[in-house]
């Protein structure tokens, strides 16, 4: 759907541009058309009648109370999503993502995107969120030469205890990314968005899952590899695995010190060539899952080319050193060795409670 063909939603909204496309559908940024704060009242002098009072009987008359209305916009990002309502109701891939979103709703958890309305427009279901801000991924990118270590370890904290309370409530993500991980620049808060691809495990050990999950450069082993006997036995892990993948490269743009030259300058999400250091790029990079694979086996052997990350996150090993071991302990190429997110929040936790006392 193009912008033009929906520019009002409701009646409420409107749409101001593309955030970006997600697994069911294209999100924008909207405004809340009239949206108004309450009247202020202020005391103030009609400086006209002053004058012409003083002037035609120099009596000075009484203030007048004037009311001003302020009217402050409130952003919202509004995802309408691809498929069309038919007379068979709404398609199950919708139907999933808000149910999901309206239990998560009822938690009022702030680490989560917020669902507020749901409205249909032009045959087409559309989610109404908060604005939780830019990706994280723009946020870096623009940011990063103002940004430490510690500005790091905050990021990653929150995601980690996102990502665990998700878990804690039998849901997985599976499509985890900086692009669906928001930051607010005025309150510093991240966000979990995109739920496209989440489902609740309560009651299944994963194993009827869909392998086509999370993107390329985001996906575990056991999701690339042509074996299928590991696959989704621990669908936690997959969520586990990609925070590994963000936390690392997360801090390798943040220590500065190591550039691929096959990636510099080649921004592989918006395919346009610029020599920036601080663009996001993959650390797991290649053009399919076999060559994704093969970077990840590459890359984390220990007896091979493990030293390069060594010297990639030399800051964060020798400062903070048990930020630098759990990227390690959550990049397990098994499933099952990887540690989970309870854990990974508790060695966080332990380091932003000594970081702020």
């Amino acid at each position: 759907m193009k912008l033009d063909d929906l520019c009002i939603i409701n009646g409420e909204y409107k749409l101001l541009y593309i955030l970006g496309r997600g697994a069911y559908g294209t999100v924008y940024k909207a405004v809340k058309i009239d949206n108004k704060e309450p009247k202020i009242t202020s005391n103030r002098e009609d400086i006209n009648n002053l004058n012409y009072n003083l002037r035609s009987n120099n009596k000075y008359i009484s203030k007048k109370e004037y009311t001003y209305e302020l009217s402050i916009p409130k952003y919202y990002a509004i995802k309408v999503f691809d498929k069309k309502l038919t007379n068979k109701g709404i398609h199950p891939s919708i139907l999933r993502e808000i149910g999901l979103l309206k239990e998560l709703h009822e938690y009022n958890f702030d680490g989560i995107i917020r669902l507020e309305q749901i409205v249909v427009c032009d045959q087409r279901i559309c989610a109404v969120y908060e604005y939780g801000g830019s990706t994280l991924q723009s946020y870096i990118e623009k940011n990063a030469n103002n940004l430490n270590l510690i500005d790091g370890i905050y990021i990653s904290y929150q995601i980690i205890k996102s990502v665990n309370f998700l878990h804690s409530i039998g849901i997985v993500h599976r499509d985890l990314k900086p692009e669906n991980i928001l930051f607010n620049e005025n309150t510093k808060i991240v966000k979990i968005a995109d739920f496209g691809l989440a489902r609740t495990i309560r009651n299944n050990n994963g194993i009827n899952f869909t392998i086509d999950v999370a993107t390329l450069y985001y996906k575990p082993p056991e999701l690339l590899s042509f074996n299928t006997n590991n696959k989704l036995i621990c669908p936690y892990a997959v969520d586990c695995w990609t925070i590994g993948v963000i936390i690392l490269e997360l801090f390798t743009i943040l220590c500065k010190n190591f550039r691929n030259k096959s990636y510099l300058g080649y921004n592989t999400r918006s395919n346009l060539s610029k020599a920036n250091t601080n663009t996001w790029l993959p650390i797991f990079f290649g053009g399919n899952e076999v060559a994704v694979c093969n970077e990840i086996y590459k890359l984390l052997n220990i007896s091979c080319q493990f030293h390069i990350l060594k010297d990639t996150l030399k800051p964060l090993k020798d400062r903070f050193p048990d930020i630098f071991n759990l990227i390690f302990q959550l990049l397990q190429i098994e499933p099952k060795e990887r540690c989970n997110c309870e854990y990974a929040k508790f060695v966080v936790e332990k380091i932003v409670n000594n970081l702020t006392s």
